[in-house]
């Protein structure tokens, strides 16, 4: 069954899609991890959606179902792309990536939809990245905030090459010719079946020139002829949809468009077999270990009569025959081949057989008893696992603006955060308290911004000694990077921890010393972050703001634990000591 859309299937949605330029985009959405939504307003069509699944999918259809996500990319691309107008569709190139490029006011952001592996969605601005659904790196690309963006390799372009072309493809190719014509060639599967039909099983560096004439001519036809999209049947079930006139099928589906051929044909997709649990698989591979010593140790028994019931026999081979050099003797009765150890008699040879049929009874009587005894597993956390990313071994959060920051916990870790990751165009916070956490905020495109500096300076305060205390605000402040020195003035000495400013300090004067602790989306994974109230709003699914207050830290930690489905270790190293009070609930239920 087809999983992804070829690349000539997206050339034919590129094209059906050019009425779609002038739509204003009214609401993206993200109802799973793979799949985005974007509501669309046009003037002559009314409302249309686009969907895109990352696996391998796009359409125009109806809504789908799931809850719509926020937080993390999906925030970053409504805040770019929502009421922009859509200015151009396109394949890029022959790759399975979508362009969308939009604009609104003075800025032409463009979407770059890759369809393939784990698929990916990347905001650009000018050829640059400005968030990327998942950071990814290849050989020959980095996929992050603030790099370039760099297709992958040039693939072959069946619409756009030539006869010439297409023969040195195929006599270099080390592949059968339907692999070469679905990878190399770039059709995808079920095009090359089509084109390559009474040549299956040929080589296709083994095809005469006349062949490769026919075979050219033939893709030619089905490329640039009729289209009729439609869905392809095998044996009553679905196998693919295409808007090729594909041949070697049972039945033909046909529909008035290929965005409504693929709606219909995930429909038609079998739902995915429900997988039993680890308990389940264990119980099934006991009891199929104890048949299998019960049924060996069986045969064994027979064996063990079958040479009691012949033991003059088996005497009179042991004392003629010749054993090999491992003392081993091979004899037949009554049609069953039988090993015997030539250094023993008769009946210790069949004695042997009931004892060795023993011991696999008392193993098949222990996986029996061992699939009878329920397993106790420890409670999981609701929370999936996620990936460690390098920052989580510090304090962290990811400002509103989408800059990461990371904080020392302590002495060693300040001056490691500076020493390793204060780096040109970065900025360092600091509140005005001395042993506060000194805060690295990590450039993208450009500069970080004059808001993720103030969430830098809050973040600061609300992280030092100041929450212990219960201060209800303080001052704190920034400078650029070539501003911090490891370097003290003459004669002077600098501990572990503290660093040299030199130069003007941009300061933050009476911010509230708070908190906030959130899920956020990052990566296309959940994490929980403690930030300024700002980044976690901007970001968050649920979260809670905090401040210093009368509640004791062991109670506060039980009820976001609860609250969160996570471990009180997990929240306990995200936020500072002391006592604390909530001061807002954002879909958070606390008791």
């Amino acid at each position: 069954m087809k999983k992804a859309l070829s690349s000539p299937d997206l050339r034919v949605l590129v094209e059906g899609w050019q009425s779609l330029i002038g739509a204003r985009v009214e609401q993206v959405q993200r109802p799973e991890a793979n799949l985005l939504h974007f509501k669309l307003r046009h003037r002559q069509r009314g409302g249309l959606r686009l969907l895109v699944d990352l696996q391998g999918w796009t359409w125009l259809g109806d809504a789908p179902a799931g809850a719509p996500t926020s937080g993390g990319f999906i925030t970053e691309l409504r805040r770019h792309i929502r009421k922009a107008r859509l200015e151009r569709v396109a394949q890029l190139g022959a790759d399975r990536i979508l362009e969308l490029h939009f604009s609104i006011g003075e800025a032409r952001p463009v979407l770059l939809l890759e369809l393939f592996h784990r698929g990916n969605a990347l905001l650009c601005e000018e050829g640059v990245i400005v968030q990327a659904l998942r950071r990814q790196k290849f050989r020959h690309r980095t996929l992050a905030p603030g790099q370039p963006y760099q297709p992958p390799p040039s693939t072959f372009d069946p619409f756009g090459a030539d006869e010439a072309q297409f023969a040195e493809l195929l006599t270099v190719s080390e592949r059968e010719l339907v692999p070469a014509l679905a990878v190399e060639c770039n059709l995808g599967g079920d095009l090359a079946e089509t084109a390559a039909r009474g040549l299956m099983g040929t080589r296709a560096a083994a095809l005469p020139s006349t062949g490769v004439a026919t075979l050219w001519q033939r893709i030619r036809e089905l490329l640039d002829g009729e289209k009729q999209p439609g869905i392809f049947f095998r044996a009553g079930e679905p196998n693919t949809v295409s808007p090729f006139l594909l041949e070697g099928y049972d039945e033909r589906r046909d529909f008035q468009s290929l965005d409504e051929a693929i709606a219909a044909f995930r429909d038609l997709r079998p739902l995915p077999a429900e997988q039993p649990d680890a308990d389940e698989r264990r119980l099934t591979k006991q009891r199929e270990a104890a048949e299998l010593f019960e049924a060996e140790a069986a045969q064994l028994r027979r064996d063990g009569e079958l040479l009691f019931a012949h033991v003059t026999v088996v005497a009179a081979a042991l004392q003629a025959g010749k054993p090999d050099h491992h003392g081993r003797l091979m004899i037949e009765l009554e049609g069953r081949e039988l090993e015997l150890d030539a250094t023993l008699p008769a009946e210790s040879n069949a004695s042997r057989c009931f004892d060795a049929a023993k011991v696999l009874e008392r193993k098949a009587k222990r996986a029996r008893e061992l699939a009878s005894i329920p397993r106790q597993r420890k409670p999981k956390s609701s929370a999936p696992t996620t990936p460690q990313e390098w920052f989580e071994r510090y304090r962290w959060f990811i400002a509103s603006t989408g800059e990461i920051a990371v904080a020392g916990r302590d002495a060693t870790s300040n001056d490691r955060v500076v020493k390793r990751y204060l780096k040109q165009d970065d900025r360092y916070a600091h509140a005005d308290i001395h042993g506060a956490p000194s805060v690295v905020v990590k450039h993208g495109a450009k500069s970080p911004s004059e808001a993720a500096m103030e969430e830098a300076c809050r973040f600061s305060l609300a992280c030092s000694r100041a929450w212990g205390a219960g201060v209800a605000s303080g001052h704190a402040y920034w400078v650029e990077q070539d501003q911090v020195s490891k370097t003290p003035p003459t004669g002077e000495f600098l501990p572990k921890g503290a660093f040299m400013l030199r130069g003007r300090r941009n300061w933050h004067r009476n911010l509230p010393v708070e908190l906030a602790l959130g899920e956020i989306e990052w990566d296309g994974a959940l994490k929980l972050m403690a930030g300024p109230v700002a980044a976690v709003q901007a970001r968050g699914r649920r979260w809670v703001t905090l401040k210093p207050g009368f509640t004791e830290r062991k109670v506060l930690l039980a009820q976001l634990a609860t609250a969160f489905g996570q471990s009180r270790e997990a929240i306990e190293k995200l936020l500072p000591g002391g006592k604390y009070e909530i001061v807002f609930l954002h879909h958070l239920d606390i008791k």
